[in-house]
Order: C-alpha cells, then sequence, then structure tokens
C-alpha cells in the first residue's frame, strides 16, 4: 500500500517502480501535496478506482503505470 507517508510539503517526485502496491491511500493528498511526478510502473495496480485517490494531487503532471 502506498501510504502512511508523514507531511512533507517540499516532497516533489515518488519514484517507486517495482515495488507490489496493490493500492493507494486516500490521505496521500494531503501528505504531500506538492507532488508534480509520481511513477508507479510495474507495480500491482489491477483497476482505474485504484487510482481515485490520486485526483486529491492537485499539483500532479507526470504519472507511469507502465505494467500494472
Amino acid at each position: 500500500m502506498l501510504g502512511n507517508i508523514p507531511l512533507n510539503p517540499r516532497l516533489r517526485t515518488l519514484l517507486l517502480a517495482r515495488n507490489r502496491i496493490s493500492s493507494i491511500s486516500p490521505s496521500l493528498g494531503k501528505s504531500i501535496p506538492h507532488l508534480h511526478t509520481l511513477v508507479l510502473s510495474q507495480n500491482r495496480l489491477a483497476e482505474l478506482a485504484d487510482l481515485d485517490p490520486l485526483m486529491h494531487l492537485h499539483n500532479l503532471t507526470h504519472l507511469a503505470l507502465l505494467d500494472n
């Protein structure tokens, strides 16, 4: 699960490829509000509904979801 991240407003990029992530915490947008780039390639996200928590990341401009 991608979650349990402390408040970090300076974090801009997360590279999380090949980590077996299958779900995303709904509070992710509050923890990293200024995230621009998120790479989730080769994880276990199975459905588009798994990406719903990303709608709270208002600054997200680059998202990689290859091979999920």
